[in-house]
């Protein structure tokens, strides 16, 4: 059940899909831009994640095909950026409430995901998280630090993955400071074989040159 004033935002807003989007998410996996289109207007569930710099917003809906979708959109009045979409099938979410999106998005990363290490933490998901990184002075520094925290298990040179790592900098003493909102890697070879055993036919990996 949504308030009239959020349900009258999701009509009014903009959809944007940028070409990488297509070709990454929705192209190779059978997915419509109509169908993203009903979710966002006609959700089952929703969750709204407010962070300092952006608002990201998670929507989850039962499709006639007989498989969920799970979409991740980023708040940009008037626009809502689309930043991923996931076919998941129901008995991959029977332990899982579908009322709640942000539990689908944590169990899905869990089930089909890379093990991130940051530190000494060892996850699947990682999710609002602030780790110390030396004082850095401009923006290359800042990256140097962030690929030397993070380290993804299991993934082969050359090889794809779907990629979600939402950050902010924060400035301190005497180090400065990452806040991951959260941050996935998704198995790519993983999803497709899930989606091949799920719904045959659905997967067309060419689509990616397109």
């Amino acid at each position: 059940m949504f308030d009239l004033i959020s349900e009258f935002a999701q009509q009014a807003m903009n959809i944007v899909i940028a070409d990488l989007i297509k070709r990454e998410y929705i192209r190779p996996f059978g997915i419509s831009e109509s169908e993203i289109d009903d979710v966002i207007k006609n959700p089952d569930s929703m969750r709204e994640l407010n962070f300092p710099d952006y608002q990201v917003i998670l929507y989850l809906k039962e499709m006639p095909g007989g498989y969920y979708l799970l979409i991740d959109g980023r708040r940009h009045d008037p626009d809502l950026l689309i930043s991923s979409v996931f076919k998941i099938f129901p008995h991959s979410l029977e332990d899982v409430k579908t009322d709640d999106p942000l539990q689908v998005l944590q169990h899905f990363a869990q089930e089909f995901g890379r093990t991130l290490v940051i530190e000494n933490q060892y996850n699947r998901f990682i999710y609002k998280t602030k780790f110390s990184i030396p004082k850095v002075k401009n923006k290359d520094e800042l990256m140097k630090n962030i690929f030397g925290l993070v380290k993804i298990l299991g993934l082969r040179e050359g090889e794809k993955a779907l990629v979600d790592f939402l950050m902010e900098f924060e400035e301190g003493q005497p180090n400065d400071y990452i806040n991951i909102d959260f941050a996935y890697v998704i198995n790519n070879p993983m999803y497709i074989h899930y989606l091949n055993e799920n719904d045959p036919g659905s997967v067309n990996i060419s689509k990616h040159s397109d």
